[in-house]
């Protein structure tokens, strides 16, 4: 599905993230999130075709867990040069607990399609 469309059907400011996950070779990334009210549905968000993935402060920083999570402030998608992909930029506020620290994170990356997985 593309991404453009998935957003314009699914609310995902505001949800709840426990986990981010980029594998390059499989040119993924995956987000473990908590859609909000009305939905309230926990489930995996799958990006493919990922391509240029930049992260600002570095997302591999994070230990995800019960120590840290959470939450979308915000995604942008807007065309990108070649006709199959869009450029996604994601915004996550992450509070480390241990830390007592909240740091936003931007994450900027070209992808082709998207896929809900719903675990309840």
């Amino acid at each position: 599905m593309k991404i453009q469309t998935f957003l314009e059907h699914f609310c995902l400011h505001d949800s709840g993230i426990d986990n981010c996950q980029y594998f390059p070779i499989e040119q993924q990334l995956i987000l473990t999130i908590e859609l909000p009210e009305p939905e309230n549905k926990i489930g995996y968000l799958y990006f493919f075709g990922v391509k240029n993935l930049i992260s600002d402060p570095d997302i591999n920083q994070i230990q995800w867990g019960e120590q840290c999570n959470g939450v979308i402030l915000n995604i942008a998608v807007s065309p990108s040069l070649d006709s199959l992909n869009e450029q996604i930029e994601i915004l996550l506020e992450v509070v480390d607990y241990p830390k007592k620290i909240k740091t936003v994170f931007v994450l900027n990356f070209l992808a082709f399609d998207i896929k809900w997985i719903p675990l309840n």
